[in-house]
């Protein structure tokens, strides 16, 4: 790709483009306002039928909340997201991901790591002092995972990769990609939906 997108958004798309595929997929693209990206992410999949989802409302898509998904269980083949996670809560999010997504299905999501919210934190103290008590908050849950093995339950969005990688176990995925540069300001991480009744066979 040659367009001149920041090295975050660059790096999501190469890697989406990697399972480029002329092949009739259902893809659940979340998070989907943004119209340039759109027309990528139509180009790489050309023949795939793609559902836009944003809570603010897509031009050819659903309005709707990620964590209350209208779409049936197992019907979707690919759902890709791009730092749309830490706008919801991470927990309920990745449960609907799981329950539309069909056995071996695939998640390619980006999300912002702790270091975008220590430079939110720095930059904030003057120009937006909510967003840097917000920022605090994230850094010291962080600190805390790393120093103690201890995540509060309460707080809904997880932005350091040993509990995001705990939570997406739990859920019932396996982790095939883990991308984080060190001080990446974001985290990007493809998934695979366990087939559960492929594990029960003898």
């Amino acid at each position: 790709m040659d367009c001149d997108f920041p090295r975050g958004f660059q790096e999501y798309v190469d890697y989406v483009a990697r399972h480029a595929t002329q092949q009739r997929l259902i893809l659940v693209d979340i998070g989907s306002s943004d119209a340039e990206r759109n027309s990528l992410i139509y180009r790489i999949f050309p023949k795939s039928f793609i559902v836009q989802v944003d809570i603010g409302g897509v031009r050819h898509g659903i309005r709707a909340n990620v964590v209350e998904l209208p779409i049936r269980n197992e019907s979707v083949d690919m759902v890709i997201s791009r730092v749309a996670m830490p706008y919801m809560n991470n927990v309920r999010a990745f449960s609907e991901i799981h329950r539309i997504l069909r056995p071996d299905g695939t998640a390619i999501i980006q999300t912002h790591a702790v270091w975008h919210y220590v430079k939110m934190f720095c930059t904030g103290i003057v120009r937006k002092p909510r967003n840097s008590a917000y920022a605090a908050a994230v850094v010291l849950n962080t600190v805390s995972l790393r120093l103690f093995n201890w995540y509060p339950t309460s707080f809904s969005h997880i932005y350091h990769s040993k509990a995001l990688i705990r939570q997406l176990t739990a859920k019932g995925f396996t982790l095939k990609h883990f991308q984080h540069r060190p001080f990446s300001p974001t985290i990007l991480f493809e998934l695979t939906k366990v087939d559960r009744r492929r594990l029960s066979m003898p």
